[in-house]
């Protein structure tokens, strides 16, 4: 399937540094999202995301 969409260009520029790998990343995005369907669940996910992975206590 092709499909055509606008994105902004500093994101344009990650998906062409993904080159191959970017189904893969897309394929991964999905799922992600279907794990927090709505932008608040997802917003608090990247959150406890970053804060389990930081560096320091």
């Amino acid at each position: 399937m092709k499909v055509t969409l606008e994105i902004p260009e500093k994101m344009g520029r990650e998906m062409q540094a993904l080159g191959a790998d970017l189904p893969a990343a897309i394929k991964l995005g999905l799922a992600n999202w279907r794990l927090y369907p709505t932008a608040t669940h997802r917003e608090l996910a990247v959150a406890i995301r970053e804060l389990t992975t930081a560096t320091t206590p």
